[in-house]
């Protein structure tokens, strides 16, 4: 029991860490067009070589590759998160902040169960406490 509760802490950890380097992956992506077009202003005008605008245009390509790696990556915790917490059916959506500090209470409640669970079972032996 403790262990799918820890599976479910790491998996929301990464599902926060996943949702947080889309949000920054777009911003990436958002200011690649402008560094790719001011790129192609400056070769116009003499100030930047081909080379120079390639690798302006390279990044914008990266910026869109690396949006799309971590919307997967996002989508793939999300999916995780959703199985450990055994809530199928329900239509996540677009994750918030609301939603994680939702699912966090759950997950705090169920490693309070989890781990007076043990105790039950452990007929009175002294457990160590577990990290939190």
């Amino acid at each position: 029991m403790l262990t799918l509760a820890a599976d479910t802490r790491k998996a929301h950890i990464q599902a926060v860490a996943a949702e947080e380097s889309v949000r920054y992956m777009r911003q990436v992506q958002q200011a690649a067009p402008a560094s790719s077009e001011l790129a192609r202003r400056m070769e116009q005008v003499g100030n930047f070589t081909r080379l120079q605008r390639a690798r302006e245009q390279s990044f914008h390509a990266d910026a869109m590759l690396g949006l799309a790696r971590a919307e997967q990556t996002q989508r793939v915790t999300r999916e995780r998160l959703t199985r450990l917490l055994g809530v199928w059916g329900i239509s996540v959506g677009p994750v918030t902040a609301v939603l994680f500090y939702a699912l966090l209470e759950l997950l705090n409640k169920k490693i309070d169960e989890a781990r007076q669970t043990e105790k039950r079972e452990a007929g009175g032996r002294i457990i160590a406490p577990a990290d939190p």
